[in-house]
């Protein structure tokens, strides 16, 4: 695999040095081109230079697509970027610019181009991209299997319509019109799931179930319910079959991407703590100075509460990262709590205020990261023995499950001492009757979702884990 990347970011660092060269070209000949001709010529050449490496991208992408599957991904995440960036687009109109002798103008895009195509060498240079691939394959998969879920329910519609029209001696003609949109859909996902790295057998089984909707869609139009039906059958389990061969897919890149992905996390839980520390240190500081109507603190506000903006950005690719390679099942519920929390910060620093109740928050917030810190340390730990016949491919470290169990009892911490806060403001008449309904209501919720994600984690382990053996 590394003699062609290599060559292929030969091919990057070319297109890179004649758009400089172009760009060169345009400083050095400001005053003496009189037309746009020749600087067009060569802005095309650039361009025909980056849809060839485009071409040469996708085309390897495919031929690596079983054999490499990451390497596949990594060059297929390089021409996504590419499109989504738009620079044949740029190029295009840059060569229009040239043509008009608008050189200026010109020079500026050349050069953005130019740190574009960097970028994009960057990225498929860079070998902690592993984590981004994967987490991007997921997501393909992901959508993937909807599109099938989605197939598979409307071709058993189909195959059901089909027996009915069998058994009443019907006219079976008019249902080869849905069978050919069902042919339709899965070529297209077919094509879909080519694009997912590893994937080569589930899209052989959809390419195999569309050439069976196409045979039932025939027999359907020569009025043959029976030969249709046989033929549904047949792409109904050939669709099954990717559906399994997908959830294989997914459950061995959660596997590859797990150590990515618990390191990523820990680096932005801890990088939200420190984040979070120096925001409550600066709404202390604040606080006196709201008090003495100091007019400059509004703004110092404002800025705290981009930064708290920033920590729940963090906190939302935790969230992804989690959700799609399910490493925890604990953490994402966990995590959305604490980010409601800092959206509840950010909007009260919006709003210029700065106390003592915001303070506190802030401090519970920084309480929970760093629980969620330690539950990351304790399931990091090495050398802890396997639960057998546990049904969960990630959870199977004993480790592991302990920090969970962690990050469960610090949720049912965090919702105890909020009930308890709401009971006391009620005592002591703070609380209107409207507000109490609503946080009650929300603890309630948060409640349920405890219970929810603990239900889940028992299906998941061990029965003898759960039973208390060993913990």
């Amino acid at each position: 695999m590394k003699r062609p990347v290599t060559t292929l970011l030969r091919t990057v660092a070319l297109a890179a040095t004649i758009s400089f060269a172009c760009g060169v070209l345009c400083a050095a000949d400001k005053e003496e081109v009189k037309d746009g001709d020749k600087l067009r010529f060569d802005q095309d050449k650039v361009a025909a230079n980056m849809r060839e490496l485009e071409d040469r991208m996708l085309k390897l992408a495919d031929l690596l697509r079983d054999a490499k599957p990451d390497d596949s991904a990594r060059l297929l995440l390089g021409v996504e970027n590419a499109r989504e960036e738009l620079i044949l687009e740029q190029m295009q109109v840059v060569s229009e610019m040239l043509e008009s002798v608008d050189l200026s103008q010109a020079t500026a895009e050349q050069k953005e181009i130019l740190d574009k195509l960097h970028q994009l060498k960057q990225l498929l240079l860079n070998v902690d991209l592993d984590l981004k691939i994967k987490l991007e394959q997921l997501k393909k998969i992901a959508n993937a299997r909807k599109k099938l879920a989605e197939l598979i329910a409307k071709e058993e519609n189909q195959k059901a319509a089909t027996d009915d029209a069998g058994a009443r001696g019907n006219d079976p003609s008019p249902l080869a019109a849905n069978e050919q949109r069902n042919q339709k859909a899965g070529q297209n996902l077919q094509q879909q799931i080519k694009k997912i790295g590893g994937s080569g057998k589930a899209s052989d089984s959809v390419g195999s179930a569309s050439g069976s909707m196409g045979k039932a869609a025939q027999s359907l139009s020569a009025g043959k319910p029976g030969d249709a039906s046989g033929n549904q059958q047949e792409a109904l389990d050939a669709l099954k079959q990717a559906e399994q061969e997908l959830a294989e897919l997914k459950e061995k890149v959660q596997q590859e991407a797990e150590a990515s992905a618990r390191q990523r996390v820990t680096e932005l839980l801890n990088e939200m703590l420190e984040r979070q520390t120096s925001v409550k240190d600066a709404t202390v500081a604040a606080i006196p100075k709201v008090t003495d109507g100091d007019l400059e603190i509004a703004g110092l506000l404002t800025r705290l509460a981009k930064v708290e903006d920033e920590i729940v950005d963090a906190a939302d690719e935790c969230i992804e990262i989690c959700d799609l390679t399910e490493f925890s099942f604990v953490l994402p519920a966990a995590m959305r709590d604490i980010r409601e929390r800092m959206i509840n910060v950010r909007s009260t620093l919006e709003q210029a205020e700065a106390n003592e109740p915001l303070v506190q928050q802030e401090e519970y917030i920084i309480a929970d990261l760093k629980e969620l810190i330690d539950a990351m340390k304790q399931a990091g730990k090495p050398g802890s023995p396997k639960i057998s016949n546990s049904k969960c491919g990630r959870c199977d470290n004993r480790n592991k499950l302990i920090a969970e169990v962690k990050m469960l009892l610090f949720m049912q911490k965090a919702v105890s001492r909020k009930t308890k806060e709401i009971h006391a403001a009620e005592l002591a008449g703070n609380i209107t009757e409207q507000s109490l309904e609503t946080q009650t209501g929300q603890m309630r919720d948060q409640q349920d979702k405890i219970h929810e994600v603990t239900q889940r984690l028992r299906e998941l382990t061990n029965p003898e884990f759960v039973n208390g053996d060993g913990l």
